[in-house]
């Protein structure tokens, strides 16, 4: 696995291990695999690699650290670990972070690597995070006279209470369902669905 060893920080951190079959390619080696939850990680190698399961949104950190004086590196993702199938997408000094951030679900090869021929070892620590997932939410409107015509005290079109709060202010706007379905000015505001 060239050369590299794993030190599992998270108790479900699995190995993947290419094994080669007399006369064929050797299978892709990856030094580890892991999702969201399943990390962190670390690596030890020249190349260290994580096949990574992401769901859309997922940021990945790769920290990487080497024995002696700062070394430029980059990270790559792609489908398999070959660099023809790899873009670059991050490039840093140990023990600067790198960042990707996954514009869809999906499972990629994450590649951290010096950026000339290596002469020591190279760790990196992964870790994510996930955005949390936006809380629904029931949106409320009641007619109006007038597009002058006030929303109720406390509810303007402000935030009631600020961004945190357990209802949005109501806020003036026009709908078409006001007036039998030919459209009138109203009231909204949006409640938090929890629960």
């Amino acid at each position: 696995m060239k050369g590299s060893r794993i030190v599992a920080a998270g108790a479900s951190a699995l190995l993947a291990v290419g094994v080669g079959v007399a006369g064929a390619a050797p299978a892709e080696a990856v030094d580890a695999t892991g999702d969201c939850s399943s990390l962190p990680v670390t690596t030890v190698g020249t190349a260290d690699s994580l096949r990574f399961s992401a769901a859309a949104g997922d940021v990945l950190t790769a920290t990487p650290t080497v024995a002696g004086p700062a070394r430029d590196v980059v990270m790559n993702v792609g489908p398999t670990v070959n660099p023809a199938d790899q873009t670059q997408v991050a490039q840093a000094v140990t023990p600067t972070p790198m960042t990707y951030s996954f514009p869809e679900a999906g499972t990629a090869v994450v590649v951290v690597k010096f950026t000339s021929q290596p002469t020591e070892t190279l760790t990196v620590t992964w870790t994510c995070s996930r955005p949390a997932a936006p809380i629904p939410a029931w949106v409320q409107a009641y007619g109006r006279a007038s597009a002058d015509d006030d929303c109720p005290a406390g509810y303007n079109p402000e935030w009631a209470g600020g961004p945190s709060a357990d209802v949005v202010a109501y806020s003036k706007s026009w709908q078409r369902w006001m007036n039998d379905g030919t459209g009138g000015w109203v009231c909204t505001r949006s409640v938090p669905s929890l629960g």
